[in-house]
C-alpha cells in the first residue's frame, strides 16, 4: 500500500488534536451546550454539492492464469494511462437529528491513454503494435453517522457505511498479435476487466470551527472486507477548509488521499491483484440549509 503523504499525515494529526484544545473550556465549565443556539455551520440539516478534484494516480495490475507466470502491468507506465486527471464528484448529507445523519459521495474516473507502441508478451498474448488503455472506474459510498461529540465549536462523528468499488479497465491493441503463438487474423485484440464490490466502511469525521463562517475539517475512513471473490483494503483520508459564502451556499477546498489493495480470486488458480491510488486537491460548492 502506498505510504500516506507526510504533509497530509501532519495535517490530519493537527486536525485531530486541535479539537481537544478547543473543547477544553466546554468540558471544564460543564456548560449545557444543548441549551445554546448552534453555530451557523453546525445547524445545517441538509447539504447537496458538486465538486471536482485534480489528482495524481498510481495503479498497477497483476494477472495470473492457472499454471502460468504472473503478468505485471503498470497502468501509468506500460499502459500509458494519464498520471493526472480531473475527477467530478457529487456529495451530500442529511442530519436527521443531533445524533444521527446520513451521507453519500460518488465520483467517476475517466482516463484514456494515448496510442502507445509496444513489442512484448503479455502472458499468452504477444503484441507488436499499438495499444490503447482506458480506466473508467467509479466509487460510491453511503454512510450512517453518529455524533460522538459536539460543543460550541467542535463536531466529531463516527461513520459506518457501504463503499462500492466499481473497477473498469479496457485494453485495445492493433498490430501483429498472436495468442498462444497462433496469429490473430484481423490483427486486433480487446480485453476488458470489470468488477463491482460493495464493502463495509468505518471511519471518523471532524469539524472544528475557526469563526462563524470558517471551519477546518478532517476525515479518515477504512474499507476492509470481502464480497464474494473480492477482498479489499482501502484507506481514504481528507483534510479541508470550509467557508460559508452565503446563507445557503458553502465552499469547500482541501486535499485527499486514496489507496486500495484489491484481490480477486477467479477460481481454478486464476487471480487478479490491483493496487489503485491517487492523491490531489479538490474543490466543492454546495447548497445547504
Amino acid at each position: 500500500m502506498k505510504k500516506l503523504p507526510s504533509v497530509l499525515l501532519l495535517y490530519l494529526i493537527a486536525a485531530v488534536l486541535a479539537p481537544a484544545g478547543y473543547a477544553a473550556p466546554d468540558v471544564d465549565t460543564g456548560e449545557d451546550i444543548s441549551a445554546k443556539p448552534e453555530p451557523f455551520l453546525l445547524d445545517r440539516k441538509f447539504v447537496l454539492g458538486i465538486g471536482a478534484g485534480v489528482n495524481r494516480f498510481s495503479s498497477s495490475y497483476r494477472f495470473q492464469d492457472s499454471g502460468s507466470i504472473p503478468i505485471y502491468v503498470d497502468g501509468e507506465g506500460l499502459l500509458g494511462l494519464p498520471e493526472s486527471n480531473l475527477i467530478p464528484a457529487l456529495y451530500g448529507a442529511w442530519r436527521i437529528s443531533p445524533k444521527h445523519s446520513l451521507g453519500f459521495h460518488a465520483f467517476n474516473i475517466n482516463r484514456t491513454g494515448s496510442d502507445l507502441a509496444v513489442d512484448r508478451d503479455f502472458g499468452s498474448v504477444s503484441i507488436d503494435g499499438v495499444i490503447t488503455a482506458s480506466d473508467k472506474s467509479s466509487f460510491y459510498y453511503l454512510n450512517y453517522g453518529y455524533t460522538l461529540k459536539e460543543t460550541s465549536n467542535i463536531f466529531v462523528k463516527g461513520i459506518l457505511g457501504v463503499y462500492v468499488l466499481n473497477l473498469k479497465l479496457e485494453f485495445d491493441a492493433v498490430g501483429d498479435i498472436s495468442i498462444d503463438d497462433v496469429p490473430v487474423a484481423d490483427g486486433e485484440y480487446n480485453q476488458s476487466f470489470s468488477q463491482v464490490a460493495p464493502l463495509p466502511m468505518i471511519g471518523l469525521q471532524f469539524l472544528s470551527l475557526a469563526t462563524d463562517k470558517w471551519a477546518l475539517g478532517a476525515k479518515f475512513a477504512a474499507v476492509v472486507g470481502q464480497y464474494q471473490d473480492v477482498k479489499a483494503l482501502v484507506v481514504e483520508a481528507q483534510i479541508s477548509a470550509r467557508y460559508q459564502l452565503a446563507s445557503n451556499v458553502g465552499l469547500i477546498i482541501g486535499v485527499s488521499y486514496f489507496n486500495g489493495d484489491i484481490e480477486i480470486d477467479e477460481g481454478g488458480g486464476s487471480a487478479t491483484d490491483i493496487e489503485y491510488g491517487y492523491d490531489g486537491i479538490f474543490l466543492g460548492l454546495d447548497y445547504n440549509f
